[in-house]
């Protein structure tokens, strides 16, 4: 008999459920669905649903911080006390035509700010190689 791995349940996923990468942001969606959470892959564009409130790495429901350029900014960085990790958070509700990896590109400027406060980067976008 094959032993397989565990699978998260829906709404706890850290990466993508189709190809197992890691996610390049976090999407807060408006609409019909106004305030749910979901993660876009780097790599094949799947989204999924990530329960809101816990960070995206540990799982920790505490210890979350929200940094932005400014106030109410559709572009914001949810980073954890507990795990140092951090992750990019595209706010659909505030402005739907936001789209995750070419906006990634543009607001390298917060990275750099939230990795000034200690925090590393979970995922990646696969056009925002550091040197």
């Amino acid at each position: 008999m094959r032993q397989h791995d565990r699978v998260d349940g829906i709404g706890h996923a850290t990466h993508c459920p189709c190809c197992g990468a890691s996610p390049v942001a976090s999407l807060v969606l408006g609409g019909d669905r106004e305030g749910l959470r979901y993660l876009q892959c780097s790599l094949c564009e799947t989204r999924w649903h990530r329960v809101r409130g816990v960070c995206v790495n540990c799982h920790s429901p505490a210890e979350i911080q929200y940094y932005m350029l400014y106030e109410k900014s559709p572009v914001q960085a949810e980073a954890c006390d507990a795990c140092n990790t951090f992750i990019k958070m595209f706010r659909l509700d505030y402005d739907p035509e936001l789209e995750a990896v070419s906006q990634n590109l543009i607001d390298q400027f917060l990275d750099s700010l939230v990795e000034q406060e200690g925090f590393v980067r979970l995922g990646f976008s696969p056009f925002s190689f550091h040197e």
